[in-house]
């Protein structure tokens, strides 16, 4: 409405408002408040946020949550200088995803068009982009860092119409 401030920040705990210069952003991902020339606020959701995953209700949820919300913060901060940006990775070797063991790893690798999981590197890298220069103009995207999973399904082997298909290792695997 006409004579109302504009976008107010996300105030969580003592209600403590920064001073001028001051930058907190909660581990999570959620901006609690932002104040500077130039700010960058990369948050941390998953593919799962995008697609869904099956018996992961809450979790899609929170990270479908995630997204949501930077994009929100992204449109409502980005006259101001703060760039707000979502990573979505998929399967990344974790210590999660270890303790899963070598099968758990393996059907990971084999969800990803790419056949392998990630790497924590790999996330870490991408978040140095999103945080450096060379994404300037950049805010509100989320970017999958997932080895192709969000471009679609690559089975391992595919049916054509009318064809036998033939038996790999890799299908019987």
């Amino acid at each position: 409405m006409l004579g109302e401030p504009g976008p107010q920040p996300l105030v969580e705990g003592n209600g403590h408002l920064p001073q001028p210069g001051e930058q907190h952003v909660t581990i999570g991902g959620q901006l609690d408040h932002v104040q500077a020339a130039v700010a960058r606020v990369p948050a941390m959701a998953s593919i799962a946020g995008l697609n869904g995953t099956a018996n992961l209700a809450a979790y899609v949820a929170g990270k479908a949550g995630i997204i949501g919300l930077t994009k929100v913060a992204a449109l409502d901060y980005a006259d101001q200088g703060i760039r707000v940006n979502v990573v979505a990775p998929g399967p990344i070797l974790t210590h999660h995803l270890e303790a899963a063991g070598a099968r758990a790893q393996q059907l990971a690798a084999q969800s990803t068009p790419m056949r392998r999981v990630g790497g924590a590197t790999e996330v870490a890298q991408a978040v140095l982009w999103l945080c450096s220069d060379r994404s300037s103009f950049i805010t509100g995207t989320v970017l999958p860092i997932d080895g192709g999973q969000a471009a679609g399904n690559k089975p391992p082997q595919m049916y054509r119409p009318g064809q036998p298909m033939e038996t790999t290792e890799a299908a019987s695997a």
